[in-house]
């Protein structure tokens, strides 16, 4: 047995060796983890720290990047960045030459930023929504040729004036694409290397002063009138897309005007007053009905763009001597005149399809004084030479009317395609009644009208009948007669309105389409303008009628509530009077009580000597009998409060039931809410912290001191009367005894 506990003993002893050995093991490796991650940490952290001051190197050394930009040659480019955030006090770059922010959300902008940059030369701070300028002093930015403002929110012309007059260096400013939209001081602008000045796409309407520039772009601005003169170092002028312009100065008053764009400008008439000097003239998408080039002198012209001039029907003279790019297109005119392109022996492009060029041997020799490579593809059949003495080139087949169909209210051309030898002549008719409208000489140029039946017809060079506005009186046939010393010839023109426009396809250009969408949208506004009349008329009279019911509930409830009160009032009342009663009747008969125990005590107080044991007896009777007494009147005093509260208890939950049927009535009746008449209730209720209590019987504490004290009086006066009686009796006994 004791070998057995000592193998027990060293195996414990063993067991206890090992774990203090795991546990140094673990403590050792924790130690050496604790070691290595500290070293671990420590070359990282100093590594970190490399890493991090090598960045700051780079930040320090390059610090466009710093900011977002990009510095290469000199030229400064920011993109995202705003002006606010360039720093020229720590960007060193003062030789830089292009400075450009693009892109950047910054409301004000002052150049003073700039100050230190003396050798820049462009500024470019586009599409940045700037609005406003701050004048100030820039007198480092002398050097300054190039200003590009575009894509901005720019108004206030008076601001832009202030900065500009300071840059003295300037040649090139760019307010494209900003919110002008009057120029009446363009004269405060004194900038006398101005070259280049770019206001388009702006609200400018109308323009009092042309500014002082060499290249003016005013495109796209919705230009009405343009007053003063142009600058006469004027070379190139774009007034293109403002269609509703009216006036402008002439032309001639720019002599050095090399370049003039005027597309889409609604130009009905070429403007005859033009510089001599116009090398390159664009005159694309405007309203021209004819061209006359004897009337315009235009020797230095090189380039002339006439294409999509839908309502060009007739151009007349030939084509200025120098003139090397000609282009027309999409125009409804059919031929050209003979000798159209005599003079042009420059020309060496051409572009004059598409176009609904006739094929007549004698209306398309225009096009035989072209090179064939400049010739336009009519793809016309090579037919023999007609005789073009006199005649006219039929639209039709030979029989067939010539109808020719014009939308109301629009302007019509009446064409007489006429050839012949020279002299030619071109009589215009009115069918019926036979009325001669006028003639047209076509050697002479010369027109006669004889009725112009109030400025409704005219003949435009070419002889063509102009109808101003297409209307139901004007609806007849024309006839076109043409005579030379060869013989006539005429044609018989159907004019008729086209209301093909009224059944197109498209919604858009149908006016009967229009006119059912129209009257949809016309049912459809009535019908909504219904259901909201009815609406409200509804609304209206549900509000009258809540009105109404509200005002009869308001009225009901406070009835019902004053009868409540009343009924409270004298409910309270009747309770405090008999409770009154109670009280009064209990203070009674505590009072006779007591008066009779007083009267019985007078009576018996003369018999204390004799009576002095049954005396006693008797007070004690008494007593237990007033205090039953007492007892029985506290009972029935209770009794009569508890029937009392249980009554008025009864009577309060009839009329708190009587308000709840009530209300219930009212709500069904008049459909209000449960929360509009609590509010009315609380108005018309009463003092919610007045409440009746069950009352306790009332017991007058001063007499039912007095019964106290005086029952204990006399209970000590029968006791001294009872020692005294006994004392003289015991004396006269040992009187008794001695004798």
């Amino acid at each position: 047995m004791q070998g057995l506990l000592l193998l027990i003993e060293c195996i414990r002893m063993h067991v206890a060796t090992l774990c203090v050995v795991y546990h140094l093991l673990i403590i050792g490796q924790v130690c050496i983890s604790l070691v290595f991650c500290t070293g671990k940490a420590y070359y990282r952290s100093e590594a970190d720290s490399y890493a991090d001051e090598e960045k700051a190197t780079l930040v320090v050394d390059n610090v466009c990047r710093k900011y977002g930009c990009l510095c290469e040659n000199n030229t400064i480019t920011c993109i995202n960045v705003e002006p606010d955030r360039f720093n020229q006090h720590i960007l060193k770059l003062i030789d830089a030459h292009s400075i450009s922010f693009t892109k950047c959300s910054q409301k004000r902008l002052n150049l003073h930023m700039f100050e230190n940059f003396t050798s820049v030369r462009s500024i470019a701070i586009h599409d940045c929504n700037i609005q406003q300028l701050f004048p100030s002093t820039l007198d480092s930015l002398q050097s300054l040729n190039v200003l590009n403002l575009s894509r901005n929110y720019l108004w206030n012309w008076d601001e832009v004036c202030l900065v500009l007059n300071q840059l003295s260096s300037l040649q090139t400013v760019d307010l494209s694409h900003n919110w002008f939209s009057k120029l009446s001081h363009t004269g405060q602008c004194v900038l006398n290397k101005l070259q280049h000045l770019n206001l388009s796409f702006n609200q400018v309407s109308e323009l009092t002063t042309v500014p002082n520039a060499i290249l003016l772009d005013l495109s796209s601005n919705g230009l009405t009138r343009i007053y003063g003169e142009w600058p006469l170092s004027l070379e190139d002028l774009d007034l293109s897309n403002n269609p509703a312009i009216e006036q402008f100065p002439s032309l001639s008053l720019a002599p050095q005007l090399s370049d003039l764009n005027m597309d889409n400008c609604g130009l009905t008439v070429l403007p005859l007053s033009i510089s001599p000097n116009l090398q390159h003239l664009s005159l694309q998408y405007n309203r021209l009905t004819f061209i006359d080039f004897d009337s315009v002198n235009l020797p230095s012209l090189h380039k002339l763009d006439l294409r999509n001039s839908f309502q060009l029907y007739s151009i007349t003279g030939m084509l200025p001597i120098r003139v090397r790019d000609f282009r027309l297109t999409n125009a409804p005119m059919r031929y050209l005149p003979s000798d159209f392109f005599l003079r042009a022996k420059n020309l060496h492009f051409t572009e004059m399809m598409p176009n609904n060029w006739s094929c007549d041997n004698c209306l398309s020799k225009w096009a035989k004084m072209l090179p064939v490579k400049l010739r336009p593809d009519m793809d016309c059949a090579d037919n023999l030479p007609d005789n073009c003495s006199i005649g006219i080139s039929k639209r039709v087949e030979q029989g067939a009317k010539y109808i020719l169909r014009v939308p109301y209210a629009e302007p019509a051309i009446l064409p007489c395609d006429a050839y012949g030898e020279l002299p030619l002549f071109i009589k215009w008719w009115l069918v019926r009644p036979k009325i001669l409208i006028g003639s047209y000489n076509f050697e002479s140029q010369v027109i006669v009208m004889n009725w112009t039946r109030n400025g409704a017809y005219k003949i435009i060079p070419g002889g063509l009948l102009l109808i101003n506005v297409a209307r139901k009186e004007l609806v007849e046939r024309y006839r076109c007669d043409v005579s030379n010393s060869k013989g006539n010839a005429s044609q018989i023109i159907h004019f008729r309105l086209d209301y093909s426009s009224w059944f197109h396809l498209e919604m858009v250009k149908s006016v009967f389409w229009g006119s059912i969408l129209a009257a949809m949208i016309t049912c459809g506004i009535t019908f909504i303008f219904n259901l909201f009349w009815i609406t409200c008329r509804q609304i209206g009279l549900w509000w009258i009628k809540r009105i109404d019911r509200n005002s009869h509930v308001r009225e009901m409830v406070a009835a019902v509530e004053r009868y409540r009160q009343r009924q409270m009032s004298t409910l309270s009342d009747t309770y405090h009077k008999k409770l009154e009663q109670i009280r009064d009747n209990y203070r009674q008969q505590v009072d006779q009580l007591c008066s009779s125990y007083t009267s019985q005590s007078e009576r018996f107080r003369d018999y204390r000597a004799a009576q002095m044991e049954s005396m006693n007896q008797h007070l004690e009777n008494i007593r237990d009998n007033y205090s039953q007494q007492m007892c029985k009147l506290r009972d029935y005093g209770s009794k009569r409060v508890e029937q009392l509260w249980e009554g008025y208890e009864r009577q309060v939950n009839r009329l708190r039931m009587f308000s709840l049927h009530q209300r219930l009535g009212l709500m069904r009746k008049y459909k209000v809410k449960q929360q509009y008449l609590n509010k009315l209730v609380a108005k018309f209720a009463d003092n919610p912290s007045q409440s009746f209590m069950k009352p306790e019987l009332y017991v007058p504490k001063s007499r039912s001191f007095v019964v106290k004290n005086y029952l204990c009086w006399m209970f000590v006066m029968l006791i001294t009367m009872y020692l005294a009686v006994r004392i003289k009796l015991r004396v006269e006994e040992d009187q008794t005894c001695r004798r």
